[in-house]
């Protein structure tokens, strides 16, 4: 009878730190203090916002152009995850005037988000001109 419960208390005592290690963020290789879903959409968004507004800036038949939403909404979603990153893919509004046309449109990137850096590795061109 002693036996028994020696093994039972065992097994208990192997759950509980089997239980803990999972709470402990082990099922998510790349959370933390600075590196969760959240902070890594927030800084694909970010970055998007950015490479469009260099690229409306920088058109020479822009008159006028902004990023804030018109007919799409801003949006992040994390697709995949390693041990080293996360891929975000985005989709960022924007619009903009020249002397003959104005548009609404949303560029679509996909982003690698690591601890250190944020990279576009594809998506859409933004050219206007």
């Amino acid at each position: 009878m002693r036996e028994r419960s020696l093994s039972a208390v065992r097994f208990a005592s192997l759950a509980l730190v089997v239980t803990a290690a999972v709470l402990a963020g082990c099922a998510s290789p790349l959370s933390g203090p600075g590196f969760s879903d959240e902070n890594a959409t927030e800084r694909a968004l970010a970055a998007e916002e950015a490479f469009v507004s260099e690229r409306l800036s920088n058109a020479t038949c822009v008159d006028e152009w902004g990023t804030d939403p018109t007919v799409v909404d801003r949006e992040a979603v994390v697709t995949d995850r390693s041990a080293e990153a996360l891929s975000v893919n985005v989709t960022q509004p924007y619009w903009y005037g020249t002397a003959e046309d104005e548009a609404d449109d949303a560029s679509r990137a996909r982003y690698r988000v690591t601890a250190n850096a944020t990279e576009r590795v594809g998506g859409d061109a933004v050219s206007p001109c």
